[in-house]
């Protein structure tokens, strides 16, 4: 069933339709959209130019879902039955359209796999994702080879396992293998990344063991503090460490063994890092095995000991001797090596 509320033309500049409603195979919401409009301009039927400005999608819900009683997603057998049987091979569009920009306002988008579990949890189920008021703008875009293409800014989206994503403003690519952010700022309700991000994987079921299974390459900036909280929406092992670090440097590797090169991080009162770092075996802290070359580092016991050890639902810290807190705060430069409880350490204290 497939219903449009009205139609609004003005010939041939806007064209907009109100109240539409596609319905799935299960007689569910495929597609409902409140408002859908184009801006156009330049069309000219000889020369076969059009420019859509600018389209508007607006109070809209979008279903993409696979019931347990089918093989096949809701919105299959409408592509099925408009595929063409036609074998043979069509020339290119005559036409040149340019496109625009195009806003989402109020956009409720889930997608959900009933063939697998969709328990909604307190981090991401990529069986069943519900992102609800999204709202942005997207300029620039391109669909190449399953690769997506956009300049975005202030994109607004709530998940609900909890993710708040306030404010996010790049040039992105996403796709089958990799997700890049270029001119990056992202503000959730306790970070704000600001640089260059990259995530590269095998497939899109890389995600749901994101430690292990998604390479991460970052160029974060000034500005930057990253609170583990947002982090464990996508890892749930990160799931209670609490704690927000300022940084800004080159990241590169797996959440499990990654590398930094011109670190800068500050936590608590008195840590301050600056050099290069490389760290294996999070996220339990006790069996990681660090490699450090500091140009300088600062720390105390008090900062040491706000550490939650793994697994960090039991809200348990690093506990060190009184012996430690005689030293003050302490300075050093030069390498470390080992884990925390066991390490050779070369430099000046």
């Amino acid at each position: 069933r497939v219903e449009v509320g009205a139609i609004h033309l003005h010939f041939v500049k806007t064209a907009e339709l109100k109240d539409v409603f596609v319905e799935d195979n299960n007689h569910d919401t495929l597609v409902y959209a409140n408002t859908i409009r184009v801006d156009l301009s330049n069309f000219d039927y000889e020369k076969k130019t059009l420019n859509i400005d600018r389209a508007l999608i607006k109070n809209t819900t979008v279903k993409i879902v696979r019931y347990k009683s089918t093989d096949k997603f809701n919105f299959e057998h409408l592509a099925d039955y408009f595929a063409s049987s036609d074998t043979t091979t069509s020339g290119p569009s005559p036409w040149k359209i340019k496109y625009g920009t195009l806003i989402v306002d109020n956009v409720d988008f889930t997608y959900r796999n009933e063939r697998h579990n969709t328990e909604v949890r307190d981090y991401m189920n990529y069986n069943n994702i519900h992102v609800k008021h999204v709202s942005g703008e997207f300029s620039e875009i391109k669909i190449i080879d399953e690769t997506f293409f956009a300049r975005i800014k202030d994109l607004y989206a709530e998940e609900q396992s909890g993710v708040v994503l306030k404010k996010l403003t790049t040039q992105a690519k996403v796709g089958p293998q990799s997700l890049i952010c270029k001119a990056l700022t992202l503000e959730t309700p306790e970070s704000k990344v600001q640089g260059s991000l990259a995530f590269q994987y095998k497939n899109w079921r890389a995600y749901q063991e994101f430690i292990d299974s998604v390479k991460i390459s970052g160029m974060l900036v000034d500005g930057t503090q990253v609170n583990f909280n947002d982090i464990a929406f996508f890892a749930k092992e990160l799931k209670g460490l609490n704690k927000t670090l300022k940084v800004n440097g080159k990241i590169e590797g797996y959440v499990k063994d990654f590398k930094t090169q011109s670190l800068y991080l500050s936590f608590g009162d008195h840590t301050v890092f600056a050099g290069d770092l490389a760290l294996k075996g999070l996220p339990d802290v006790r069996n990681t095995y660090f490699n450090l070359e500091a140009q300088h580092l600062s720390t105390s016991k008090s900062d040491l000991e706000k550490i939650p050890m793994y697994p960090f639902s039991n809200n348990e810290t690093l506990k060190l001797p009184v012996e430690v807190a005689r030293l003050g705060t302490v300075d050093y430069s030069g390498k470390l090596e080992g884990y925390f409880y066991d390490f050779i350490s070369k430099g000046t204290f």
